[in-house]
Parts: structure tokens; C-alpha cells; sequence
């Protein structure tokens, strides 16, 4: 694995473990006044921004870029899930806002975050490099300026969520987002089958949209991802 990827993932997983030691402790540094739009939500736990130093090394990447903004809107639900945009919450040009929905844990029960920890990390971590690929794509085209990056496999798609899945930008920060957290080929594959089944099990995507994306990011990685098994 190459220095300059290895440096991005710890930038992902440094930011991760902040964001979750802060939810933990319940704290929150970030007031509904200073969002470009209120969060209408009456389970909102905690709001949170983090201004993200870049390494120094990224700037050789040709960049103005010196930190990148992270926001992250906590509610407490029944259900485990994060999604995230590639706009802070704060408006902030560069960056990313992260909403985190997660069952409470009561004051003195540590066994419910016990079992939260690890996976609400990973998915934040996913979450990050997801939006962070996005940023590459626009902010620092040096780190993904690569002959096979922009090259899909060309596919008729039946749903518009199996046309948005096959367009480039997409392909590389699903991709890469997964490989944030994969430690082998086996890993990447598992994280990918496991999302376009659970398009294919929402009726987002058809069963030929679902074959024709996984070959296709099949692929994609074959051409622009090295992973080391662990």
C-alpha cells in the first residue's frame, strides 16, 4: 500500500475516532444558530464540527486547500444509520456534514455502546471517505490523476439509482470509501455485495442493474486498487 494512501487513511480513521469519542461523552460544540438550515428534528442529541487539518504532504497535491470542515448531526432513533453529504452543515466550501442515527444509551449501561462502538467507527469512517474522494475529485485532482480513474465500463442500467451507481465519481468514492475499512480483496467485495443487495432488496436497483454494478466496480477495482491482504 502506497504512502499516500495509507496517509489518507489514518486522516479517515483520526477523524472517525474523534467524532465517536465525542458522541460517547455526549458533547456537542456546534449550535443550531450558526447551520445554514435549521435541523428540524426533535431527537436531535448533539451537533458537532471538527476543521480537519490536511496533512502537509496533501498540499503538494495542488490544493489551497489547509483543513476541511466536518459536521455531524447526532439523533437518537430506533434504528442504526448514517448517511452523509459533501456540504458541511455549516456551508463551508470545503468539507462534509455526516448524520448519525442511533438507538440512546442510557447513563450506566455500557453494554448497548459496547456493542455500537466498533461498528458506528466503521461506518463513519466509510462515511468520511466517501466525501473525501469527492473532495479529491475536485480539490485535489493530482491524487486522482490516474489513466483507468475516469474509465467505467459502459452498461444500459434499467433505475435511475443503477445510473447513478455506474457514473465515475461515484464508482471511485463507494469504492474507496470501502476500502477504508477492507483489509484484503475479500473484505472490498463483501462491503460492496453487501450495499447493492441492499439496494437490490429495497427495489432501488433491478437484478440485471445489480450484475451489471458489481462487474462493473468488479472493474474498477481491478485497474485502481492495490489492497495488501492482512
Amino acid at each position: 500500500m502506497d504512502s499516500e494512501r495509507i496517509e489518507v487513511r489514518e486522516f479517515c480513521a483520526n477523524a472517525a475516532k474523534a467524532i465517536v469519542d465525542d458522541i460517547a461523552e455526549g458533547k456537542s460544540n456546534l449550535s443550531r444558530e450558526e447551520l445554514i438550515d435549521d435541523v428540524e428534528d426533535d431527537c436531535l442529541a448533539q451537533l458537532l464540527v471538527y476543521d480537519k487539518v490536511i496533512p502537509e504532504s496533501w498540499k503538494d497535491w495542488g490544493t489551497e486547500v489547509d483543513f476541511i470542515e466536518i459536521t455531524v448531526a447526532v439523533s437518537y432513533s430506533d434504528t442504526f444509520r448514517i448517511s452523509a453529504e459533501n456540504i458541511p452543515a455549516t456551508g463551508y466550501s470545503d468539507g462534509m456534514h455526516i448524520n448519525v442515527s442511533i438507538p440512546p444509551v442510557k447513563e450506566g449501561n455500557l453494554r448497548p455502546w459496547e456493542e455500537l462502538e466498533l461498528p458506528l467507527k466503521s461506518e463513519i469512517e466509510i462515511s468520511i471517505r466517501h466525501e473525501l474522494e469527492h473532495i479529491f475529485q475536485t480539490d485535489f485532482r493530482y491524487f486522482v490523476d490516474r489513466d483507468e480513474y475516469d474509465i467505467v465500463k459502459e452498461c444500459e442500467l434499467e433505475t435511475p439509482m443503477g445510473n447513478y451507481l455506474m457514473t465515475p465519481e461515484e464508482v471511485s468514492a463507494h469504492i474507496m470509501g470501502f476500502d477504508q475499512v477492507s483489509k484484503s480483496r475479500e473484505d472490498l467485495l463483501f462491503h460492496i455485495d453487501v450495499l447493492i443487495g441492499e439496494y437490490l432488496q429495497s427495489k432501488h436497483i433491478t437484478k440485471s442493474d445489480a450484475i451489471l454494478v458489481r462487474s462493473c466496480w468488479h472493474d474498477w477495482i481491478d485497474r485502481n486498487v492495490q489492497i495488501l491482504a492482512a
